[in-house]
């Protein structure tokens, strides 16, 4: 990841941070440009080891959640959460021939019964921004950026702006993450497209990949949530 990619992930943390929405929170940081900056970095490729590495990403906003709510510095929480998702990840570099299809509807199965038990969202203060904190927040970025070098298909969902944002989103994590794990669906889609448009090139894999996920993003944002009702 080069100082533009760090800029970008510091860009994505800044505009979470301005944003009073916990919902909007959760679409801005799913925006997949980390993920098609390690695109192109890594070859442009996808396989069903990025679907995976969704889950591990969403896994990671919850461990790191959990933690945080069992008293655990929120720093601390955010190292444990990376170190975990690192010690899954790595061994499942292995698995380069899995169906792709059938490890799609998994994942979707997965995020359907998920979201039916998600609560509904909360709504957090949005903070001013000193320039001591925009500061802080890119040169947080450059220490991240490199992180995910080592994770060859995972690095394209290693949370690089997750490991920030986490800090970010402490005072309503777990919202944020009840949240987010719904926006993740526009993010399977985006590799789900990337994937099947691929072998006609990474520049219309990419258009195809970033129009589902602006689609799904945006039926997401529109759909109303239905929950059972507390007083029958």
């Amino acid at each position: 990841m080069t100082i533009v990619s760090a800029l970008l992930i510091a860009a994505v943390v800044l505009a979470v941070r301005l944003v009073s929405s916990v919902r909007l929170k959760a679409a801005v940081y799913s925006l997949p440009i980390p993920m098609t900056l390690a695109l192109l970095g890594s070859g442009g490729h996808v396989d069903a080891r990025h679907l995976l590495g969704v889950v591990l990403l969403v896994l990671f906003f919850v461990t790191v959640g959990t933690l945080y709510r069992r008293g655990v510095p929120i720093l601390l929480a955010d190292g444990l959460g990376v170190a975990a998702y690192l010690l899954v990840a790595w061994p499942l570099t292995a698995l380069d021939r899995l169906p792709f299809l059938p490890v799609l509807a998994a994942v979707v199965l997965l995020w359907t019964i998920a979201a039916a038990r998600r609560p509904p969202g909360l709504r957090a203060a949005p903070e001013r921004l000193g320039p001591l904190s925009v500061l802080l927040v890119v040169g947080a970025a450059l220490l991240t950026a490199p992180l995910g070098g080592a994770l060859q298909g995972f690095v394209v969902t290693f949370p690089y702006s997750g490991v920030l944002v986490v800090v970010e989103t402490r005072r309503s994590l777990a919202a944020f993450t009840r949240q987010f794990a719904r926006a993740a669906l526009a993010l399977v889609a985006f590799l789900a497209a990337f994937h099947y448009v691929q072998p006609y090139g990474t520049g219309w894999a990419l258009a195809a990949a970033w129009t589902t996920h602006l689609t799904i993003t945006a039926a997401l944002l529109l759909t109303p949530a239905r929950y059972p009702s507390a007083h029958r």
